[in-house]
């Protein structure tokens, strides 16, 4: 488990496998192509529950 807070903005993209984003006490299965939002400050947590390898590309606001 990744566990963070952001320090930008945050726009990141599935490129591969699977995870588990959890954001305000909420869980979403994310899959290739899926994209998600984070907002400057936000605590999250990403899992991988899986034995495939899970690749995310995350573009940050400066």
């Amino acid at each position: 488990m990744i566990q963070t807070r952001t320090i930008n903005d945050e726009f990141c993209y599935v490129l591969e496998g699977e995870v588990v984003l959890v954001l305000n006490k909420k869980h979403y299965l994310l899959k290739k192509e899926d994209t998600f939002y984070l907002s400057i400050n936000e605590e999250y947590h990403l899992l991988n529950n899986s034995s495939e390898k899970t690749k995310i590309l995350k573009v940050t606001a400066f």
